[in-house]
């Protein structure tokens, strides 16, 4: 069937409004967690907030918590994220694959923010960690994971904290004979960074993680614990901060990292976490033991908590247009990886989709009026056009079958 653009703008339509006892969002605490697997068309551990029961449970809350992020950071392109249209002049576009339960929408600006979006940080996390776990299979050697903090004042700004801890790193511990030393006695080539940030009781706790890749096999482990913290230890001092063993940390193995991690989370019934969550998927995990991860601090915020609804805020100002992994330079090339900008990954289609509908400007007017962008993916993955139609008449939106088309499921794959 060929796909009829046609629309009628200057058709009435009555935007229908929903309280959020309506929807069939579920409002939960942050302190209750599940996690599952990590293929496609899969929740990947720690990338929920909350305990849902289903896939596009997680999708819907997604888009409630952007809806929010979007009211606390109005200036930030989370406000347009999945809502603006790319092409004015044409519809928004619903795909639907063929091998999963999925869907997504096409011609809608993102915002491609891993900090402050939670749709666009689930889809962009999840891509580096597959594309982070293919290095590390491709890496021969030893790879350590090096987790790295200071001692701080709780009433301390997030800024602050941070410009010491990434001064630390960057002006210091990464400087001189000494390091450089260390390096060439263990056979260390690279390295990848990621900034976590969580917060508790002690205020914001940022905290580098840093993957060490190694062309041996066999290292001093003990050895070089000593002399990377005596390093750590000497490089805070020279700023006039300082640490102590358990603002330092050195992992050597999948199983110590995994079990390192579960303070944050719980990994699936597999315990198929490993080095590449850690790494790529800090930005949408959980925390626990009373702690809150950016976006429990966004979802509290949404519950009712001004206080951390303003945190969430100079979190956002702090890490806006921060980069999530750097790679030392050449070792993409040495673990085989090719580029992909952030940019690319959120513009991503999903894979073997067809277009399943489209919608007027009116008619996407109204589903953002409503905030079901989610529940109508939801729709859309797990039903035919007919489900869809009544499900968007119960808001009503009038969709005509005869006068907007639709694709059958094969034609025009992407």
């Amino acid at each position: 069937m060929k796909q009829d653009y046609t629309t009628n703008e200057s058709k009435t339509q009555n935007v229908t409004s929903l309280s959020k006892s309506d929807k069939t969002v579920k409002v939960v605490t942050q302190n209750n967690i599940v996690v599952r697997g990590s293929e496609i068309g899969q929740i990947s551990p720690l990338d929920n907030i909350g305990k849902l029961g289903t896939f596009y449970e997680t999708i819907i809350r997604r888009f409630s918590l952007q809806s929010h992020s979007r009211e606390l950071l109005p200036h930030f392109g989370v406000s347009g994220c999945l809502r603006l249209r790319i092409d004015k002049n044409n519809p928004v576009e619903v795909y639907k694959a063929i091998k999963f339960n999925n869907a997504a929408y096409g011609n809608l600006q993102t915002c491609k923010s891993v900090w402050v979006c939670p749709v666009c940080a689930s889809k962009i996390t999840e891509r580096r960690r597959i594309e982070l776990s293919q290095g590390v299979k491709n890496w021969q050697g030893r790879i350590l994971l090096l987790t790295l903090t200071l001692q701080h004042k709780s009433n301390e700004s997030l800024e602050t904290i941070v410009t010491a801890l990434t001064k630390g790193y960057s002006k210091t511990f990464v400087k001189g004979e000494n390091y450089t030393k260390i390096m060439r006695d263990f056979g260390i080539v690279g390295n990848i960074r990621t900034l976590e940030i969580t917060y508790g009781d002690n205020g914001f706790h940022p905290h580098l993680h840093i993957l060490l890749f190694s062309e041996r096999n066999q290292i001093d482990y003990k050895t070089l614990h000593k002399r990377l913290y005596e390093k750590w230890e000497h490089s805070l001092q020279s700023i006039g901060r300082y640490t102590n063993q358990k603002a330092f940390d050195l992992q050597f193995s999948n199983e110590a990292i995994a079990s390192y991690v579960t303070k944050w989370g719980e990994i699936d019934s597999n315990n198929n976490w490993d080095i590449s969550h850690e790494m790529a998927k800090s930005p949408v995990k959980v925390a626990r033991n009373g702690g809150y991860t950016p976006f429990a601090l966004l979802e509290s915020s949404m519950l009712g908590n001004e206080i951390h609804g303003k945190l969430f805020q100079e979190y956002a100002k702090y890490m806006k247009r921060k980069q999530q992994l750097r790679y030392s330079e050449g070792l993409k090339e040495l673990l085989g990886l090719l580029e992909k900008s952030d940019e690319e990954i959120c513009n991503e289609k999903i894979e073997q989709a067809y277009l399943f509908m489209v919608l007027s400007r009116e008619q996407w007017k109204q589903i953002l009026g409503n905030d079901i962008r989610g529940e109508l993916l939801q729709q859309v993955a797990n039903g035919d056009i007919e489900t869809v139609v009544t499900f968007l008449m119960r808001f009503g939106i009038d969709w005509d079958i005869e006068q907007f088309g639709y694709y059958n499921e094969g034609e025009n794959l992407t």
